[in-house]
């Protein structure tokens, strides 16, 4: 990057290396109160947002207006960016969903359930279904970590080729119809064009072009780029910025240069699949399937970035903090 003076590049990646330094080095975390707080703290401030104009997205189903014309009125959201609601939904709901004997554990999953299931956020609720499955098989008596890891990245491998399947788009024509379709492919069935379809496929498309970039330059990547201006032909190409998937933006453009972060991404996988209980585990599918899909706040300074990247990175700094229980498990003091 800084040899042919890149320097945007070099400040991202130093940027997100620093940050992810100054979390492994902390020796704190949040505990599920907290999360529960902040939690019920967004949905007031977001409620006020709405109210203010700041925000397209209300805590009430039929408030975004925005969305009339597309059938998704009934989108809620507790931030601006929805995605990012979809997402905090999706952890707070599996941290109380975990955490077995906490006072007051089920209202806020049924509060966490329902702004995850009406953010409207496909991935997110995929998260979910994959964070199931895993806890499914993680509660078994003798799931060792060698079964967990196995299934954690098999969850993640199944992940990948269901989105990217071409096959995939033949069921489309059999379940457009009605409210399904609007959730699914955000268009009335009516309108359901196969420009519409492909659309809806986007990050599998997006997954390919980035591959493809990233083999135009394999050792260092092409660097800072504008994704409208490598494919001004490809109606698609305007959709988005081409950051919406942050581990294959970065492949393409920092190239092999990137694969220590993706090794150490991996590693940290297998750390949270060793875990006793499979809360760490259900983070790091979230984090991955947003970084493949919502790449555009997975950034340094976003709140789910830090949240996501804490929460697995708690008790890393040393042994005395190894000693501090996960939030969504223990916490003695305000147990029942």
């Amino acid at each position: 990057g800084v040899g042919r003076g890149d320097f945007a590049t070099v400040l991202s990646a130093g940027l997100l290396a620093l940050t992810l330094v100054w979390i492994a080095q902390s020796p704190t975390f949040l505990p599920l109160g907290a999360i529960n707080a902040l939690f019920l703290a967004s949905i007031a401030m977001g409620g006020v947002f709405y109210l203010a104009g700041w925000s397209d997205y209300g805590v009430i189903p039929g408030q975004h207006l925005v969305g009339l014309d597309r059938g998704i009125a009934w989108r809620v959201s507790v931030f601006p960016f929805v995605p990012e609601s979809g997402f905090f939904a999706l952890v707070v709901l599996l941290a109380n969903r975990l955490a077995v004997g906490r006072r007051g554990r089920w209202p806020m999953m049924v509060l966490a359930g329902y702004f995850l299931v009406f953010s409207g956020v496909r991935s997110a609720l995929i998260a979910w279904i994959l964070c199931e499955l895993y806890i499914l098989v993680a509660r078994q008596p003798r799931a060792g970590t060698a079964l967990k890891t196995t299934v954690l990245w098999l969850l993640i491998a199944s992940f990948l080729l269901f989105i990217s399947a071409p096959a995939i788009l033949l069921l489309v024509p059999g379940i457009a119809e009605g409210p399904l379709g609007s959730y699914l492919f955000r268009e009335a069935a009516a309108d359901l064009s196969a420009g519409a379809i492909t659309q809806s496929a986007y990050r599998g498309w997006l997954w390919g072009q980035h591959l493809e970039l990233f083999l135009r330059e394999p050792l260092t990547g092409i660097g800072t780029y504008t994704f409208g201006d490598l494919n001004p032909s490809d109606a698609l190409a305007a959709m988005g910025t081409g950051s919406e998937s942050f581990l294959t933006s970065w492949l393409a453009r920092a190239g092999l240069c990137f694969l220590p972060f993706v090794w150490w991404l991996a590693r940290l996988g297998d750390r949270a699949a060793g875990e006793s209980e499979p809360f760490d585990a259900c983070v790091f599918l979230a984090l991955v399937v947003a970084a493949l899909a919502y790449g555009s706040f997975i950034v340094p300074y976003n709140f789910i970035f830090l949240l996501l990247f804490g929460l697995l990175m708690r008790r890393r700094a040393g042994a005395a903090d190894a000693q501090t229980p996960p939030p969504a498990t223990e916490e003695p003091s305000t147990r029942n």
